[in-house]
């Protein structure tokens, strides 16, 4: 891919606001990575407020979360669990709402509140104990990345090593599929 059909990715990308709208409209190829979400706390978030139980659990008074608003469209990341039939969609007190990745964990790691996070974001954290998964039972949407590119017959190996690169940092709980 060259500067300019760099460029008009990203113009595409921008007018539809989609990736997958802008790899359609651009007959583009894309690799999609699927992140999987769990719920997850810091100890002494958990010392103070108390392990809930239940989803709901968060929305009693002593419970905060720190919420993820999407910086393109303003609007909040949805808290929606589900199992065995049961979706509970979360409506907890925000004690915090940022829209960079960063300082979201960096809020839960400092005990602001509870927060869903993708798994590879949420593990090496989780290994040290500086964070503990909730509601391992339930079951959250995931959350898709798409690395798009122009079709061709044969893709470069610059390309196909970027995209193997991002698929490998996602981690193991990754579901990969390409689409034409």
């Amino acid at each position: 891919m060259d500067r300019f059909d760099a460029m008009q990715a990203f113009v595409r990308v921008v007018e539809t606001g989609s990736f997958t709208k802008a790899a359609g409209t651009l007959h583009m190829s894309k690799t999609t990575v699927t992140h999987e979400l769990g719920v997850y706390a810091s100890p002494a978030y958990l010392q103070r407020a108390g392990t809930p139980d239940h989803p709901r659990d968060l929305e009693d008074p002593q419970h905060r979360i720190v919420g993820y608003r999407w910086a393109r469209t303003g609007q909040l990341f949805p808290m929606v669990l589900q199992r065995d039939g049961e979706r509970v969609q979360v409506q907890s007190r925000y004690l915090l709402t940022v829209d960079d990745g960063n300082a979201y964990l960096a809020a839960g790691l400092a005990g602001m509140g509870a927060l869903w996070l993708p798994e590879y974001m949420a593990q090496p954290s989780v290994r040290s104990g500086e964070l503990v998964s909730l509601f391992k039972d339930w079951q959250l949407e995931s959350m898709p990345m798409y690395v798009a590119f122009p079709p061709n017959r044969h893709i470069s190996i610059k390309l196909r090593v970027f995209i193997d690169w991002v698929v490998e940092l996602m981690g193991d709980g990754y579901n990969s599929r390409s689409h034409d």
